[in-house]
């Protein structure tokens, strides 16, 4: 895999749905709020170094 390669549309797909997978469970129990701030962290490349804060 190479690594310098640009964002393309199919990678931000890829990404969008490795996120509905993560927070399946998420979504069950209702916690929007976690998904969105944790989803927003991993569109952007952030990391947060396991200091996970949930909202609510």
């Amino acid at each position: 895999m190479q690594e310098n390669r640009e964002p393309t549309d199919k990678s931000k797909k890829i990404k969008q749905i490795i996120i509905l997978y993560c927070f399946e469970e998420e979504i069950k129990a209702g916690n929007y709020q976690n998904i969105l701030f944790f989803s927003e962290q991993l569109l952007h490349g952030k990391r947060s170094h396991g200091s996970f804060r949930y909202a609510g």
